[in-house]
């Protein structure tokens, strides 16, 4: 799982707690044994969360790349450091 992103204002609702609980859930009902999601090294709050769930992190770091969207298309490149954590 990554990308996952609660609007502010939902935030604090245990919404993305149910939504990664039900994914996860979904995925080993169809063969995964260990559902995993990809997370910012840089966002404590997401990565309590997971932990919470009892996801661990298994040591493994990855550099994400991407774009950012603007109004006119694409703005520019973004890099992110992200860790794996393994349910």
């Amino acid at each position: 799982m990554a990308l996952l992103y609660t609007p502010l204002q939902h935030r604090r609702r245990g919404l993305a707690q149910l939504a990664v609980s039900a994914l996860s859930r979904r995925l080993i009902s169809l063969g995964v044994r260990r559902p995993f999601v990809l997370s910012e090294e840089t966002n404590p709050e997401s990565n309590a969360l997971f932990k919470k769930m009892g996801f661990r992190e298994t040591g493994v770091r990855m550099k994400f790349v991407g774009f950012r969207p603007s109004a006119g298309g694409v703005e520019g490149r973004t890099e992110a450091d992200r860790i794996i954590l393994e349910g």
